[in-house]
C-alpha cells in the first residue's frame, strides 16, 4: 500500500512540474513576443546621414539612400539601432530660388525587412530647410548639393508598428 502511494505522489509530482514548466514557457514566449512587437510612437524624430549626394535639381521621385546615425528609442529600449540603413525620396525639387526642396523618408530595413514610413518634411539638423544656404553652391539660379554625409532630422508622421509579422 504503501509502494503504491508513493508512485501517485510521484506521479502527480511530475505532472505538477510539467504544468509549471509548461506555464513558464508560454510566459517567456510572450515576453519575447511583446518585446519585439515594439511600435514607435508618431511625431519621433529619425535623424539620417546621407550615402549620397542630393542635388536640388534632382527630378522629383528619386530615390536616396542614408543610415540613422542615432538610435531610436522607447524610453530605455532600442527599437531600432544607429546604422540601421534607410531610404529616402525626393518630393519637391527645387526649381526656383525661393522653393526648397523636400526629402522624406519612405523605409528602413528593422530585423531582416523593410519597413514602409511616412515622415513628415525632412530638414536639416539644425531645423533648417533644404535651400542653398548650407549646401553647396555649385551652379546659378541656386542650384546646389547635399554632400555625402550630410546629416538630416525626419518625424515619423505616423506611427510605426515593428511586430514580427
Amino acid at each position: 500500500m504503501i509502494g503504491a502511494n508513493s508512485k501517485q505522489i510521484m506521479k502527480n509530482m511530475r505532472n505538477i512540474s510539467m504544468k509549471r514548466f509548461t506555464l513558464l514557457a508560454v510566459c517567456f514566449w510572450t515576453a519575447i513576443q511583446l518585446s519585439s512587437a515594439a511600435t514607435i510612437p508618431s511625431g519621433t524624430i529619425l535623424v539620417v546621414r546621407t550615402n549620397q549626394t542630393i542635388a536640388s535639381n534632382s527630378p522629383v521621385g528619386s530615390t536616396f539612400s542614408a543610415r540613422l546615425s542615432q538610435d531610436v528609442n522607447s524610453g530605455r529600449t532600442v527599437l531600432v539601432r544607429s546604422g540601421a540603413r534607410v531610404n529616402g525620396r525626393i518630393d519637391a525639387a527645387r526649381r526656383r530660388n525661393s522653393q526648397p526642396m523636400v526629402l522624406n523618408i519612405t523605409q528602413f530595413f528593422h530585423n531582416g525587412r523593410w519597413i514602409p514610413i511616412r515622415t513628415v518634411e525632412g530638414s536639416r539638423q539644425n531645423g533648417a530647410r533644404f535651400t542653398s544656404r548650407g549646401g553647396t553652391p555649385v551652379g546659378p539660379s541656386g542650384f546646389f548639393q547635399l554632400p555625402s554625409g550630410t546629416t538630416m532630422r525626419f518625424q515619423l508622421a505616423r506611427s510605426v508598428d515593428l511586430g514580427g509579422r
